[in-house]
């Protein structure tokens, strides 16, 4: 991964490439994540499928997590993030699959993927405590999302 990384508060902030079309900073974060596909239009087949993984890192408008079958680009699903250890209990969230990457690891082949949050289900209230919890995470200020 290219860039730099700083430490804060047993977490990373992420600076990658400056090619990223990434709008907000990406945390170093393991959460237990659940969830199901829920739509897969190129795949039906996938939806349905529920995978119970850990969050490699959160931001504002994304997660990114690995599981260990293919999940097609646009598939949506809901995601319920366990962020417990953080003291902000649990967020559940819509998503779309706008990102995968495969890779080996001791003959296993996963895939990391990157979901955009389209939705904090709960209201406006329980979107703005994610922004605050990632705010807190990155130590940046408000003005920052």
């Amino acid at each position: 991964m290219g860039g730099s990384m700083a430490a804060l508060t047993g977490s990373e902030v992420i600076v990658d490439d400056p090619k990223d079309r990434r709008r907000w900073p990406r945390v170093a974060e393991r959460n237990r994540i659940s969830l199901v596909v829920t739509s897969s239009p190129n795949a039906p087949t996938v939806e349905g499928r529920r995978y119970y993984c850990w969050t490699e890192d959160v931001s504002y408008g994304g997660i990114r997590f690995c599981v260990h079958s293919h999940v097609p680009l646009g598939s949506v699903m809901k995601m319920d993030v366990d962020t417990a250890d953080s003291g902000y209990g649990s967020f559940l969230h819509v998503g779309r699959v706008v990102w995968e990457q495969e890779f080996e690891d001791g003959g296993l082949v996963s895939r990391w993927l990157g979901v955009e949050i389209t939705e904090t289900l709960g209201g406006q209230e329980r979107t703005q405590l994610w922004g605050e919890m990632i705010r807190q995470l990155a130590a940046l200020p408000d003005a920052s999302m």
